[in-house]
């Protein structure tokens, strides 16, 4: 199993890094973002 660092969250350049499992050729494999409404 490969894995990559890549940032938390797909759409911030400068955001928390983590591990990410990838495929083959060193994609990172993203899970789904389950879409939420948050109420303040």
């Amino acid at each position: 199993m490969l894995f990559v660092c890549a940032p938390k969250k797909h759409n911030e350049d400068n955001g928390q890094l983590i591990w990410i499992k990838a495929d083959t050729s060193g994609k990172p494999i993203r899970p789904e973002i389950i879409k939420k409404i948050q109420v303040n």
